[in-house]
């Protein structure tokens, strides 16, 4: 089994100098079948992803 055959959504979370990586290496042939389910988020977006929701439930 490999990463083809699950059918679900992959998100890739480095730092934000890491995304030009990313998209270099995700236009590659070898990634085609699954280059739509790839979404990067950077370390910052997930952090603040975090504090919006702490706020949104008044967690904080």
């Amino acid at each position: 089994m490999e990463l083809i055959d699950f059918q679900t959504q992959f998100s890739c979370v480095a730092p934000l100098e890491r995304k030009s990586k990313f998209d270099k290496e995700i236009v590659k042939n070898a990634f085609s079948p699954i280059r739509n389910r790839v979404k990067f988020y950077s370390y910052e977006e997930v952090e603040s992803d975090y504090k919006i929701s702490l706020q949104k439930y008044d967690i904080v």
